[in-house]
């Protein structure tokens, strides 16, 4: 005798007689809004809505669905193609692509979105690259940043090299390293240490402190 859980349901169906007749409907899977947790084993869901996966000490695994949440502490954890998710991801490797309005935190590992819109990038030890998106932000301290082709983003880079080219409303600040900025309009370049390059630009200020003097075009 093996027990099982069923979810019992009563159906109203209408006959050729016009009389309505109740019935009862036993579900036992694909079913919506369940909760599965699974700590030292694995866990796979798939195809479910509003679901929640916890998964402590094993891989989870989350695909094509709709506003859940994965946590992943010692594992590896991949989510693609989902709307409103979260990953943190604190050892491992976290990869996000094509996602809506989701943020990947990465402290020790890397970190590679790209094609996302309203997104936020953190990146202290490794490096981050970030291309063809909109309202982000993307910090860098130790490593290199690289962010082109976006609309209204800001880039620090304090020991590394900041490239910025055919972006509109952002502001480059280079302390040790080299900052070349071209095309752009109504941008502030300030190099302290290192050479500054501004040229066919618009309402833009520059500070040369070193082997320049200021220019105004």
């Amino acid at each position: 005798m093996c027990s099982r859980e069923y979810t019992v349901r009563t159906v109203t169906l209408a006959t050729a007689d016009m009389c309505s007749r109740e019935y009862t409907v036993r579900t036992q899977s694909h079913d919506v809004q369940q909760r599965e947790i699974s700590k030292n084993g694995n866990s796979s869901n798939s195809r479910d809505v509003q679901q929640r996966v916890i998964s402590k000490n094993g891989n989870s695994s989350n695909s094509r669905d709709v506003q859940q949440r994965v946590i992943s502490k010692n594992g590896n954890s991949s989510n693609s193609r989902d709307v409103q998710q979260r990953v943190i991801s604190k050892n491992g490797n976290s990869s996000n692509s094509r996602d809506v309005q989701q943020r990947v935190i990465s402290k020790n590992g890397n970190s590679s979105n790209s094609r996302d819109v309203q997104q936020r990038v953190i990146s202290k030890n490794g490096n981050s690259s970030n291309s063809r998106d909109v309202q982000q932000r993307v910090i860098s301290k130790n490593g290199d940043s690289s962010n082109s082709r976006d609309v209204q983003q800001r880039v620090i880079s304090n020991n590394g090299n900041s490239s910025n080219s055919l972006d509109v409303q952002q502001r480059v600040i280079s302390k040790n390293g080299n900052s070349s900025n071209s095309r752009d309009v109504q941008q502030r370049v300030i190099s302290k240490n290192g050479n500054s390059s501004n040229s066919r630009e618009v309402q833009q200020r520059v500070n040369s402190h070193g082997l320049e003097l200021a220019a105004r075009s």
